[in-house]
């Protein structure tokens, strides 16, 4: 009887050291878990921020295109006002040679 008592105290201490073993183990499972979920909503924090960059910088790009675009058709514009110009200046002097000729 002894024997089996002393054996139900040793089964007894055993799985004693197995749960506090299984609680620590859960508890650091838990903590692991906890971090993980943290660090998971870093990265998708970080994620929407750079998505939100790269939807500013194709915005900037686009405006950046639509500003190169209206510039070059200015440019045209007054480089067609410019050749009138240079033009009409070529037929007045045209003229005021012809006129200067009389």
């Amino acid at each position: 009887m002894r024997n089996t008592v002393k054996k139900i105290s040793e089964i007894t201490r055993h799985l004693s050291d197995s749960s506090s073993r299984l609680a620590q183990i859960n508890h650091d499972s838990d903590t692991a878990v906890h971090n993980q979920d943290n660090e998971t909503n870093q990265i998708a924090t970080a994620i929407n921020e750079m998505a939100a960059a790269a939807e500013e910088v194709s915005r900037h790009a686009a405006e950046a295109a639509q500003a190169s675009t209206e510039t070059d058709s200015s440019t045209q514009t007054t480089q067609r006002a410019v050749n009138t110009e240079v033009d009409d200046i070529h037929q007045l002097s045209g003229k005021l040679e012809a006129a200067a000729a009389l």
